[in-house]
Formats: C-alpha cells, structure tokens, sequence
C-alpha cells in the first residue's frame, strides 16, 4: 500500500481565494466514483454506483471521549465538514461493492485547535488512517501549537524514535476555517489500496488529550471533508486467492488460474514463481502478450514429499504502470503411497531360446505405509508391467496366491492386469503375481521390465502409486541362447533332466524324470487357471493325460525338490 498523489481540487472557497490544486498523477484511466461527498448536502452525501450501501458509525458519542456523528459549519468556507470529533474512532462502511482491484480514496483531514504533536506533556496527539483491519495508513502525530516541539508527520509516530519535523509541516491549507483561536492545519491525502472484497471499512482514527468536557471549542478536535472513493474502470482479477492442487499419480497434475479483465488493452509482462520446486509454469517463453477478457495462466504440479507451497506472481501494465498481484499455490498428494515412490523388489528371470522361465513380480513398499494396517481394506490392484518385446514376449501371467484374475490384456510389449484381493495375506515384498517370458531371438541380451502403472483400490478409494527402478532394484529377463533339446529344469544337473514331450500334444503328454526325487507338474492355461496336474515319480516316465482341454496354448509348471522350471506346451 501506497500513497499516490493524483489530481485534486478542492471545492471550497476560502474568502475570495479558489483554489485549484494540481499534483501529478499515476492514474490515467476513467475511475468509476463509489462515494463522494463534500457534506453539504447531509452525512451521506450520493453514489454513483447503484445499490453500495453507505454507513458513518463512530465508538463513541458523548464527551470527553468523542461526539456524534455530525457536521460542522466552517465560516471560512462557508460549507459543512464532517466533525468535530474527539479521542474517537469513525468509520465510513461501504457494501455490495463491484468488482475491482483497487480502490482509491481520497480526503481532506482537518486537525483544529491545539494540537500537541509530539509535547511530552499534553501530547503526543496522534491521528491515523486505516482501510479495513490491514495497515494503518497513517499514524503520526500533529501540531498546530508553536509551543510544540514538533510533529511526526509525514513521518509516522515512533515513540522510541521521536521525529521532530515543524507543526504543520505537509498541510495544504492554514487558518483557514475560522473554528478556533488556536488555528488550524488542512492535510490532503490519496491512496491506492489493492483491494477485491465487496466490502469496506474507512477508519479515521484520533488518539489525542482532548479534555474539554462539553465544550470541544478551545481544544483539539478533527474532521473530514472532500471525500471521494472510486474504483478504476479498468481492472483485472484472479478467480481465486488460494489455489489447491492434488497429485493423485506418478504423473503431474496440470491446472489453470483464471483471470478476468474489464478494459481494452492489458499486457501480461511476466509470471514466475516463488517457493516449492514443486510447481512449474509451462509456456513462460510466450510472455509479454496481451490478455484476452477471459485468460488462464497454465500450472503444473509434481511432487514426491508434499504438502508444498508457492506464490505465483503476476506482473501486468493496465495502461497506467506496472502492477503486481499475486496467488498462494498449495500442493498436496492424495496418498501416503506417493509420499516416497516405491521400488520394484530385484528379481530376474532367463530361458534358452524356445523354452520359458517365470519371472516373479514383486514390489518394496515405502516406509510411509502401514501395509499390515492397510491390508483389510485392500480389495484390488490393477497393474501394466512393460519389456522389450525384440529381446522376449511374455507368454501369460499369473496372480499371486489369494488374489483372483479379474481382467488380461497382452499387447505384445505390455500386460494389463487387475486381481482381487479372495483372501489372500500380506507380506513384504508386495507380490504382484508372476509372468512366463519366452526368448524372441536366439542371441544373449536383457530385457529390463518396468511398471509404468499401478493403482490400489482400498476403502472403497482407488490409489496410483509411483515406482521407480535404478540398477539394484528392477525386474529383468536375459536370454540364454539355443535352447537344449530337452526341457530342464532349472537348478538340476544335465544327468537328471527332465524330458516333456511331445510339443505339441495331443490327448497324452509323456513325463520323463530320471532324477531322485518327485516331479510335480501342472498345467496353466492362459488366465492362470491349474487345468491337470500329475506327480511324477523318480527315475520313470509317466503319462499325463489332456485330452479334456481345449485346444491352445498353456504353461506346463515344473517343481522337482527346491528346483522349478515352465515351458509351452500347445495343445492340438
């Protein structure tokens, strides 16, 4: 807040003198008048904008403290000012205001009698100005007695560090009014107060010795005179004065903060931001350019600590000088999940060409959430896990133990997969469930697989989580180069392999296991459904039969001690 001197003149006439005062202005385009009133014509004077309610109220009415609110006739003049009061307050209460963003007042202030400025003794009397509950405007003391060591004003009242500048330093009017014999001092005063409300409050304020019972003549009293309170036709606001954006995934979250201007020409000159990183500004190289009646200034949010905080600045030129507005921008993720991101839990899977291994999916949760605590509430999760589809091809997926399949796309590069919580317990690392990768080429590379979504639905909330993957936490598939003749199972030496054949099958599979210990084998189809199961005993051959499956192609999943091993089978 500002003083800013514009022009004025002043209405009265002293004697025979008119006067016309001529300060240099700031405002150079049309202002809409709100209330104006030289008091004349009654307290309330007139409007000039329909329906703004008009109120002077003051604390107190009675000496020695204050007086009433009512006018007074000035002989000098020969016109009403609005006083005298006392040791008071007065308020000027204007409603149902239009829009704006800012506000201009206006006033002559009256200091009459003997004011003591900064006398140790009778003083200090001091006078202020404060719009609304903000800043005070002024707060300084006045004097009009030559006995007085001085005044404050323009400087603003320290009493720890008492300014001493001449009585009636500032004034634009002396002796004027002909109301005491002890003088008096006319102060004119402008403001331009950054201001949207529809409402506002004026606040003359007076802290002074005035002692003298019912006769206030021969003591120091005030009044207000000329006032005028005006908005400029030309302004521009923000939709909101705090905005809110909520991270609810891995990706940002974008926003618009609204403007609205009312005049012709207004330059957008710079925006920027100040505070959290967090918050970015897309598009900052288009500016200056000029606004449009309705226009939105783009902002992105994206955060993994939250909540964050910034101030988004706006500078703009009215035609009237630069202006600066400014937002508070508060940031917030939805979830604890995305307070720190999770890590995928290091696991990794490798095949010769033309056979396949089982790459379990698996997941570290970070330290901000309560899994056991969540873990009831826990219905479903929906993920896509992606790989490198010239290095493997994933041959099926299956879910983890007590979660149910509910939905399976294989785009060739990707599965999309969603599971419902049927019973099942939780544990760290979160399993995600399982996927069959087969090789797609015969040379030896590594495919990473990544997990670029994944979503949680607990209590009735669906929950994104961020995860992220770096060198000692990631899934990875490697292929091993031709693939032996025969299938074997993994972690058994070549002397006790196991042997699945033929590939394709009709209505019998033959189970070969020269090795020591049993075989268990199971057949999955393509939802992970277990269709025939066979134990196997050491050191025979066995047959499984598959004639009731459909046609098509499945996993045959191989346990033999602490060893595990998958491969295709196609059924004919």
């Amino acid at each position: 807040m500002q003083t800013i001197f514009t022009f004025k003149a002043l209405p009265k006439i002293f004697g025979a003198l008119s006067i016309l005062l001529l300060l240099s202005s700031r405002i150079s385009f049309a202002q809409t008048i709100i209330y104006q009133s030289n008091f004349n014509s009654g307290i309330n004077g007139r409007t000039d904008a329909s329906g703004v309610p008009i109120a002077w109220s003051t604390n107190v009415t009675v000496p020695p403290d204050g007086a009433p609110i009512a006018t007074t006739y000035s002989s000098g003049s020969n016109s009403n000012f609005l006083g005298r009061f006392g040791h008071q307050i007065v308020t000027l209460h204007l409603s149902n205001l239009p829009k704006h963003d800012s506000v201009t007042i206006s006033f002559d202030y009256y200091a009459i009698g003997s004011w003591d400025g900064n006398d140790p003794m009778s003083g200090p009397d001091i006078w202020g100005f404060r719009f609304d509950e903000g800043d005070t405007l002024i707060n300084s003391t006045f004097a009009n007695m030559y006995t007085s060591p001085g005044q404050t004003y323009p400087q603003r009242y320290d009493p720890a560090n008492i300014i001493n500048n001449p009585m009636k330093t500032g004034s634009e009017l002396n002796d004027a009014l002909g109301i005491s014999s002890f003088g008096d001092a006319i102060y004119h005063f402008t403001f331009v107060v950054p201001d949207q409300s529809d409402t506002m409050s004026l606040n003359f304020i007076s802290d002074n010795t005035w002692s003298g019972g019912d006769d206030i003549r021969e003591d120091e009293t005030w009044g207000i005179d000329s006032i005028i309170v005006s908005f400029p036709n030309c302004y521009s606001s923000l939709s909101e004065q705090t905005a809110v954006m909520v991270q609810s995934g891995c990706q940002a979250v974008d926003t618009f903060i609204h403007l609205e201007k009312t005049c012709g020409q207004v330059t957008l000159d710079s925006a920027w931001l100040d505070g959290s990183r967090a918050f970015l500004i897309p598009g900052t190289n288009t500016l200056p350019r000029p606004l449009a009646a309705l226009d939105s200034i783009p902002l992105s949010y994206q955060s993994t600590q939250g909540p964050d905080t910034a101030y988004l600045h706006l500078r703009y030129d009215l035609g009237s000088g630069a202006r600066d507005t400014a937002i508070m921008v508060i940031g917030r993720l939805a979830s604890p999940f995305l307070a720190e991101p999770e890590r995928l839990h290091r696991e990794a899977a490798s095949a010769y060409y033309g056979t396949i291994d089982t790459l379990p999916l698996a997941i570290d949760i970070n330290s901000a959430v309560n899994l056991d605590s969540l873990w009831p509430y826990l219905t479903d999760i929906s993920a896509t896990y992606a790989w490198d589809s010239s290095i493997v091809s994933c041959v099926t997926y299956q879910p983890p133990p007590g979660w149910m399949l509910t939905s399976l796309l294989n785009r060739g590069d990707a599965v999309d997969f969603s599971i419902h919580n049927s019973g099942s317990t939780a544990a760290m690392p979160l399993a995600l469930g399982t996927s069959l990768f087969q090789p797609a080429s015969t040379t030896l590379q590594t495919s990473w697989v990544t997990l670029p979504n994944l979503a949680i639905r607990a209590g009735g909330q669906t929950l994104s989580l961020c995860v992220t993957y770096n060198e000692d936490n990631h899934w990875s598939v490697k292929t091993l180069g031709t693939s032996p003749s025969s299938v074997r199972v993994a972690g058994t030496p070549p002397s006790t392999q196991i042997e699945i054949y033929p590939n394709p099958v009709g209505n019998e599979l033959f189970v070969r296991n020269p090795g020591v210990d049993v075989a268990a084998v199971t057949i999955y189809d393509a939802l992970g459904r277990a269709v025939a199961r066979a134990s196997i005993a050491a050191r025979v051959t066995a047959t499984l039969g598959v004639h009731s499956i459909s046609s098509g192609v499945y996993i045959a999943r191989i346990i033999c001690g602490s060893a595990a091993s998958s491969h295709v089978i196609v059924k004919q």
